[in-house]
């Protein structure tokens, strides 16, 4: 199994770290049935494929699976809400906003990862 990260902070760097090496969009969460097949992502779609959800979103529609579908959306919400705080808004809208830039998006979510941190913030 793949260990995704958890907590807030680890998300947001590693949704960061996905939108530098694939890519960032606008309008959709990413651009391939499968995430790993994805070449750009939005901010919320790289938060998704680094918590595993829209994998675990896919096996429990298949499977039932829902117990680990739970846990990621979970780590996916607190993620998403930690950004969404930060921007004043909900994260598609503010991704999505016209003039935004990829380096725009990439280091609002590293700040937002580093501060939480520097609060001590884990699992909110």
């Amino acid at each position: 199994m793949t260990d995704y990260p958890t907590e807030p902070a680890d998300v947001l760097e590693a949704a960061a770290d996905l939108l530098e090496s694939k890519g960032w969009q606008q309008g959709a969460f990413d651009n391939a049935v499968n995430p790993d097949d994805s070449t750009a992502f939005c901010a919320l779609g790289a938060i998704r494929a680094v918590t595993g959800y829209s994998l675990a979103k896919r096996n429990y529609i298949r499977d039932g699976d829902y117990a680990l579908y739970r846990e990621r959306y979970r780590y996916t919400l607190q993620a998403s809400v930690a950004l969404g705080a930060k921007v004043g808004l909900d994260v598609p809208a503010w991704n999505d906003r016209p003039g935004r830039t990829a380096e725009e998006v990439i280091d609002v979510m590293k700040h937002v990862a580093k501060d939480l941190r520097n609060r001590g913030i884990l699992h909110e």
